[in-house]
């Protein structure tokens, strides 16, 4: 009898934005999240939008209006964050859940930096509970040296947005690197010599809406899709980044609509 191999099973979720999240795709990708049993959950970062409080908008919002906007929002989010926990720790009590500070995150320092007095009303982490909910908040925005590692496989939340991201990111970090940031989907394999050397630098897409205020109507290369890893004792690993159209996709035998909140098998 062959004994079963022992890894390491990741769920990969990039920018939600909320309150711009795109419910019907999400709703396809915490299904297929129910369907297995994980042993980590990473959040890429920007899974709050928080454009009430961007610097881009300083003095365009009033006090109040902004108030209440960064009130729903972390209601909405601290919904969204019991519901994928539950998910997760259904099938793996034991479970994590790594929460990547992304910019739009980082505003929020900005803020807080400027004005003390809000230092508590603005603190991310504690305002979500995430200490109390056993999520684990990774300050990537506050210094870049704050990374995610599975065995050979590093996340952030992302941090170049030029044509060539990903090569840059490779680059820059000489890694494996994965990351959200960019919204698209976009891989560059880095040479080095000997065998199963190769780095890889990945951009993971996004999970909100395509038509988010700031978009205008502007034609993007925004791309949905979320990743899953299978990591393996020695560190090496599996891959699987799975690309969303229409609210719909394919994994592991089985067709996610989120349009239709359908799963059917192939």
């Amino acid at each position: 009898m062959k004994r079963k191999v022992e890894t390491q099973q990741i769920i990969v979720l990039p920018d939600m934005h909320i309150p711009w999240e795109d419910e019907k795709t999400l709703w396809a990708v915490e299904r297929f999240m129910a369907d297995h049993r994980w042993d980590m959950l990473i959040n890429l970062g920007d899974l709050m939008d928080l454009g009430c409080i961007s610097h881009w908008n300083e003095g365009k919002l009033d006090t109040m209006s902004m108030q209440t906007q960064f009130e729903d929002d972390l209601s909405m989010t601290t919904l969204c964050l019991d519901r994928q926990l539950a998910i997760l720790r259904k099938k793996n009590p034991n479970a994590k859940f790594k929460y990547i500070q992304g910019n739009h995150s980082f505003w929020a320092n900005l803020l807080m930096e400027k004005y003390p007095s809000l230092k508590k009303t603005l603190n991310i982490p504690l305002r979500l509970g995430l200490k109390e909910r056993g999520i684990d908040w990774i300050p990537f925005w506050e210094n870049h040296r704050n990374i995610v590692r599975v065995g050979k496989a590093n996340f952030i939340h992302g941090q170049y947005t030029n044509d060539a991201h990903a090569k840059k990111h490779v680059m820059r970090y000489g890694c494996n690197v994965y990351y959200g940031h960019t919204h698209d989907v976009q891989e560059f394999s880095l040479v080095h010599q000997g065998d199963n050397s190769t780095l890889v630098g990945k951009s993971l897409g996004c999970l909100c809406r395509y038509d988010m205020p700031y978009t205008k109507g502007q034609p993007t290369n925004w791309q949905q899709a979320f990743a899953h890893f299978t990591v393996y004792p020695d560190g090496m690993y599996t891959e699987h980044t799975i690309r969303i159209f229409k609210h719909r996709f394919e994994a592991m035998g089985k067709v996610y609509d989120g349009a239709n909140k359908t799963v059917t098998n192939l």
